[in-house]
């Protein structure tokens, strides 16, 4: 008899172990090899991601400058004038290689340094070289200004007063070479970089856009300088708040990066169909937040559904409710849409009849384990879930437990009931599934 109890019990941790492996491990497998790939994920946003930055700061644009003539107030010909423009132009244009010069729009140079750097805006140009001519062919004289409107500083300002008479020949024969050597000597290729604000809770670290991370201090928003015209993938990531991943479009202006950033739920509720027949209500607390939670709530065989032909039927059941308890863990990041899940808990049976309510008295409790799927609507509050349910229970006796819990309609040939394995000391309950929907808060 000792050797018959010693062999049951054997059998049930066996039971019970294969069970633990084949309902939880396969999703821990899963959701390990999610998390794995979310940790690859941050890696490369804050590694490629900060890489490309370092990059793209080191793509050096030409700097463009506006070519401003003005001969209005010199008393030339026509052809005059185009001989000198021409000269300036040939002279200037393979000053610096660095340098793309940009003819005006105008015949003309505005007065004020406002509509100069409006007509210098607009053919994109960050610079200028203006040249305005007066006299007269026999006695004429020049002003000339290169003018930096990214430092807004003036180079090479000066009067050339000539006295004598131009031709081709003086012209074409180095009389341009100090404008020349100040577009040499004072432009070189930049970096267009613009202002960002970002403003986000506290703590709140942000991959992908610079390395190292940017962690968003005490104080407030930060305010960073990035490369521009260019778009930027970032992730913010805080304890205790959903992950988010976003981009943006830099522009010439600054901008305001504004973090919308949601907090990770708490609490929850449950409404569900155990094998589509019996309804199920649950209520969760999240430990960690949106990821280890412990889940209270119950099951009643009182009263259940069916679906004939296209049909509901309510029919009266078991006077037996159970009441579980769970605690759980969700997989993956806990921003994503699909999530799996585990849990491992106790249920008890109560039996409710008009003669007696209490414990059920052929088998009180049972082990029940869970793992799901789970998919969120945007906005994170409802969730739909399908989840696997097997139970084991241990009876006292396992005879009893068949009879009192199943009506002999339901037994099948051989004495076996669908869906239940039957030890000695151990009944496992493989077919059970709960689906429902799940709101979060």
């Amino acid at each position: 008899m000792k050797t018959h109890r010693y062999v049951s019990a054997k059998r049930s941790w066996l039971v019970l172990c294969c069970v633990s492996v084949l309902t939880i491990a396969p999703v821990a497998v899963l959701g390990a090899a999610g998390n794995a790939e979310d940790q690859f994920f941050e890696e490369a946003v804050s590694q490629i991601d900060g890489q490309e930055v370092i990059n793209r700061a080191e793509i050096v644009r030409p700097r463009r400058m506006a070519f401003l003539f003005d001969a209005s107030a010199a008393e030339f010909s026509e052809f005059d004038r185009l001989m000198v423009y021409n000269s300036i132009l040939t002279a200037i244009f393979d000053a610096n290689p660095q340098v793309v010069i940009l003819e005006s729009l105008e015949t003309s140079v505005p007065p004020t340094f406002e509509d100069r750097q409006q007509l210098a805006r607009q053919i994109d140009a960050d610079s200028w070289v203006l040249v305005m001519m007066n006299g007269t062919f026999d006695n004429v004289s020049f002003y000339t200004e290169l003018f930096d409107l990214l430092t807004l500083e003036t180079f090479g300002d000066k009067t050339i007063d000539t006295g004598l008479r131009l031709d081709y020949r003086v012209l074409s024969r180095g009389f341009w070479d100090d404008l020349k050597n100040g577009i040499s000597e004072n432009f070189e290729g930049v970096v267009d970089r613009q202002d960002v604000k970002i403003t986000a809770l506290p703590g709140t670290e942000i991959l992908g856009i610079s390395d190292p991370a940017i962690v968003i201090p005490e104080g407030g928003p930060i305010e960073i300088s990035l490369q521009s015209p260019a778009v930027y993938t970032f992730k913010a990531k805080l304890p205790g708040y959903y992950s988010l991943v976003d981009n943006f479009y830099l522009g010439y202006d600054a901008y305001d990066l504004d973090v919308n950033q949601k907090k990770k739920v708490v609490w929850g509720a449950e409404l569900g169909l155990n094998n589509l027949q019996f309804l199920d209500l649950q209520g969760f607390f999240f430990i960690i937040p949106a990821d280890f939670f412990v889940r209270l709530g119950f099951t009643t065989y009182a009263l259940g559904i069916y679906f004939i032909n296209d049909g509901l039927y309510l029919f009266r059941s078991n006077p037996l409710s159970t009441v579980q308890l769970h605690l759980g863990y969700y997989f993956f990041e806990s921003q994503s849409f699909l999530r799996l899940y585990a849990a491992m808990g106790i249920q008890l049976r109560i039996e409710h009849r008009e003669e007696r309510f209490g414990l059920d008295t052929t088998a009180p409790a049972a082990l029940s384990f869970a793992s799901g799927l789970e998919y969120s609507f945007p906005g994170r509050g409802f969730r739909l879930f399908v989840e696997y349910n097997p139970l084991l229970y241990f009876p006292k006796d396992v005879e009893k437990f068949r009879q009192a819990s199943f009506p002999s309609k339901y037994i099948g040939n051989e004495n076996k009931i669908p869906g239940f394995l039957f030890t000695d000391n151990v009944a496992f309950s493989y077919t059970n599934f709960v689906v429902g929907v799940r709101y979060f808060f």
